[in-house]
């Protein structure tokens, strides 16, 4: 029986469902600027919903699909999950001066954890 731990598998398993998740959420996010658009103008200041609509949904899959080869440990994988991720927590470090500063910031933390899993022990 091998040891799984010294070769980096669980945080690759880790990296690989964070990122679907964060990829899944991009995706909601890009639906829900698509069937509330009129509404999060007044609340948001957002000008164009169906543009930020189309870029969540597209960053979404690309995100979703990075995790899925994250799984195979593949380089353009964990370079465009990388990317997803600064792009995410970037997003979350700007919602942390809105009234929703706890979840922005556990969705930031939860990035870190992301980013160090996707360059820890990478081969």
């Amino acid at each position: 029986m091998s040891d799984n731990s010294s070769n980096g598998w669980g945080w690759t398993a880790f990296s690989g469902l964070a990122l679907l998740m964060i990829g899944t959420g991009d995706v909601l996010r890009g639906l829900n600027f698509t069937a509330y658009g009129d509404k999060l103008t007044n609340v948001a200041g957002i000008d164009n919903p169906d543009t930020w609509a189309s870029i969540f949904i597209a960053l979404g899959v690309l995100v979703i699909a990075a995790g899925c080869g994250t799984f195979s440990r593949t380089g353009w994988a964990q370079k465009v999950g990388i990317a997803g991720v600064l792009l995410a927590a970037a997003g979350n470090a700007f919602f942390m001066l809105s009234p929703i500063q706890s979840a922005a910031a556990i969705g930031f933390a939860l990035d870190m954890f992301v980013l160090y899993a996707l360059t820890v022990k990478w081969e």
